[in-house]
């Protein structure tokens, strides 16, 4: 090789040397811009962190600042909701201008109905002037709260900066404080005290019953039932089973008024239907689908002296929720219309509360509107609508008392929630889901079914889902609520005769002759109350009433009385309601005080009014001012009792054939009472047989329910199918017991 080559070869080494050494150098220039780079993002991404968590922080803080410092302020025992509003008020303007332009519009509203559109800008907890350091670097850079009550509590959101280094994260968190969701609907029954429900009951799970694919069997839950205050029944002759769990709370006593032990329950034919204790499905027989009816027995405790879940019977079931292991009870009904006030009674603002925020309809049926201060002028349902079917049909509410009828060619058909502004008639078919809610009383006149196509249950024909809610402000009553029991004189007696309109007997005794009129629409036929010892016979004269004994209804209100006078002695600021046969006799507000079962006749030793009851006992005049007055008759006799009573006759007299129970399909709810009646044929020659069909749940304070059946060892009284889907149906919250919950969280740097 030439000495030049060589020269040439070594250049081009050095060349190539050069230039890996550049490369080298550039790849490590690079590798530490990458490692630079990626320090950077790490300590940035920390610090991300570092703001975000200061954010956290201050979501924390707003929480701390109002409904830390109020459980602080009770000793960590949270009160009601009127307590709660009451102290962050003094903390935290309320505001209902959403948009925060200073004006209301289309979308906002007077959310806690006081009459006030409110306005009012964010609280600033931190400001952003003097942010509160939670670390060198790290800071709450803002915190600010608002809040806007609605009918069952108040909403506050927060809106948290946190900063570190100089980078900020915001976050927004909506806080709800309100009254406990109520859990009521989970039950088939609920009520504070039941006595006559339990005659010849059948309580069963409606999904289970209408099954008929045997791969399902023993899939089915178990149906519960409740008493909070008392049970009251005949050991004997109660003839009824729930085909899942009985809870009691308080007293459970025989028809005497003696204590009942759990032994005796068990032993009591009372009895239940088999269900897995581990997973509360209801046994059935694997071919059949039959189940086998087993005694309730009392649940056992574990080692923690914990009650032990799926027991077919807890008395005395607790109150803290901690303790209840086989799930939540309440401890009282709400009001469908939040009571702000307290008073019991459902005011102008209570209902436009829930009014206001109707977003239902009601079309079909026929739609028959009385407006407030009118009175119902027919002797008869109606055969066609007025305005009020446009009224309901757009805005889903009326202003004034509706007659609601339906047919399976023209069925009413519900789409939502509809309010009422007055008391409801209903009768016929149904069609949709919804709520459908009375301010005043609710008159069930005759069967309410739905519109189902053949064969199944809770769907139409051309697919609609039919879910019905009934609900109420005053009370429920189905059927007769009126018609006393029957009829006395020396010698003789005669029940009311339920399909004949007027019947007279004689009896001649000690030489002189008696005449008893017991036919439905004789003279007499209608509970006076207890003052009013005179009638109007058929010739239009006053005559001394005859002897008798009077409605169940009244029987049943006395009992409900009793109770509430106990509660308002036991504590002086219970508000009691009573209840009264009609408001035209606001004497005859009635006990019954005695340790019998209950009362048949005003003159029985025991019955008194409530005025008169007080005084013997010495209590207190202003436990009657103070009450809730609820009366049965429809208000200010918009539709008199006469007219009542035609249309329960004419309903009667539609059933063609015996054995035609009354039928209920949906959920009945009030926080007052219901009062159910169905009259047997043996006593009364109803075609009803004393029965009442329910594909629902039923669900209220105070229940009066006779529906005895024909009286025979296999004759079904109350027969009711828990629909499960009804727990969808309402969403209530129990202001008596306030509650915190986080709801909406969200990132935002806008």
């Amino acid at each position: 090789m030439s000495t030049l080559q060589r020269k040439q070869d070594s250049g081009m080494a050095m060349v190539l040397t050069l230039m890996a050494c550049i490369i080298l150098v550039g790849g490590t220039f690079l590798m530490y811009m990458l490692a630079q780079n990626t320090f950077q993002q790490t300590e940035q991404s920390i610090d991300q962190v570092r703001a975000e968590e200061a954010a956290k922080a201050g979501v924390d803080l707003g929480i701390y600042t109002y409904w830390g410092t109020y459980l602080a302020s009770r000793g960590g025992s949270p009160g009601n909701m009127a307590s709660f509003i009451q102290y962050v008020a003094n903390l935290l303007p309320n505001n209902e201008d959403l948009n925060g332009n200073g004006q209301k519009d289309a979308g906002e509203v007077d959310a806690n109905m006081n009459g006030t559109f409110e306005v009012a800008q964010p609280v600033a907890i931190v400001a952003s002037n003097n942010p509160k350091m939670l670390d060198t670097d790290v800071s709450i850079a803002s915190l600010t709260a608002i809040r806007t009550n609605d009918a069952t509590g108040t909403t506050i959101t927060l809106r948290s900066t946190g900063s570190a280094a100089g980078l900020a994260q915001t976050i927004e968190q909506t806080i709800r404080v309100s009254g406990k969701l109520f859990r009521g609907f989970d039950y088939a029954i609920l009520a504070n005290n039941v006595n006559c429900i339990l005659c010849h009951a059948e309580i069963t799970s409606l999904t289970m019953d209408t099954n008929t694919n045997a791969a399902l069997y023993n899939t089915f839950d178990r149906v519960k039932m409740a008493t909070l205050e008392s049970l009251m029944m005949r050991p004997a002759d109660a003839l009824s089973h729930v085909a899942g769990t009985m809870y009691t709370r308080g007293n459970v006593l025989n028809d005497t008024g003696a204590l009942m032990t759990p032994a005796q329950f068990s032993s009591s034919t009372f009895k239940g239907y088999g269900f897995n204790n581990t997973t509360g499905k209801i046994t059935q027989n694997p071919t059949s689908g039959a189940m086998s009816a087993s005694n309730l027995v009392n649940a056992t405790k574990d080692v923690n002296n914990m009650l032990n879940p799926y027991a077919s019977l807890y008395q005395n079931y607790p109150k803290d929720l901690t303790a209840m292991t086989d799930g939540d009870l309440p401890t009282g009904f709400p009001s469908p219309f939040p009571d702000a006030d307290g008073d019991r009674v459902v005011d102008d603002a209570e209902f436009s509360a829930v009014a206001g925020a109707t977003t239902g309809t009601l079309t079909g049926g026929v739609v028959y509107g009385v407006p407030a201060g009118q009175t119902y002028g027919a002797n008869a349902l109606p055969a066609t609508s007025n305005a009020a079917q446009g009224e309901l049909g757009t805005t889903g509410t009326y202003n004034g008392n509706v007659i609601l009828t339906g047919t399976a060619a023209n069925p009413i058909v519900i789409n939502g929630d509809v309010n009422i502004n007055g008391d409801l008639v209903l009768k016929g078919v149904v069609k949709g889901t919804g709520r459908l809610t009375a301010r005043g009383n609710t008159y069930v006149v005759g069967d309410v079914t739905y519109a189902d196509a053949a064969g199944t249950f809770g769907k139409a024909s051309d697919g609609t889902k039919n879910l019905m809610a009934l609900v109420s402000g005053g009370n429920v009553l189905v059927g007769d609520y009126l018609t006393i029991y029957d009829k006395q004189v020396t010698g003789l007696t005669k029940k009311m005769e339920m399909r004949t309109p007027n019947v007279a007997a004689s009896v001649t005794k000690s030489g002189k002759t008696y005449t008893v009129n017991y036919g439905y629409l004789d003279p007499g036929a209608t509970d006076p109350g207890m003052n009013s010892p005179t009638m109007v016979n058929a010739a239009g004269a006053t005559v001394a009433r005859q002897g008798q004994r009077f409605s169940f209804t009244t029987s049943e209100l006395m009992l409900f009385n009793k109770a509430e006078m106990s509660k308002a002695v036991a504590d002086p600021t219970y508000i009691p309601r009573f209840y009264g046969l009609r408001e035209s006799q606001p004497n005859n507000l009635y006990t019954f005080d005695s340790t019998a079962e209950f009362a048949f006749a005003y003159t029985d030793a025991g019955v008194k009014t409530l005025a008169t009851y007080a005084a013997a006992k010495g209590l207190p005049a202003t436990i009657l001012t103070k009450a809730a007055k609820l009366y049965l008759n429809p208000k200010g006799n918009w539709l008199s009792e006469d007219v009542l009573r035609q249309i329960w006759y004419a309903d009667e007299m539609s059933r063609t054939t015996r054995n035609s129970p009354v039928r209920f399909d949906g959920l009945i709810y009030s926080n007052n009472a219901i009062f159910t009646i169905a009259r047997g044929f043996t006593q009364h020659g109803s075609y009803t047989e004393g029965r009442m069909d329910v594909r629902g749940g039923i669900v209220s304070p105070d229940l009066g329910v006779l529906v005895q059946s024909n009286g025979g060892a296999t004759d079904k009284g109350l027969t009711l199918q828990y629909d499960p889907r009804v727990q969808d149906l309402m969403r209530l919250e129990d202001t008596s017991q306030v509650v915190f919950t986080r709801s909406i969280f969200r990132w935002t740097n806008s």
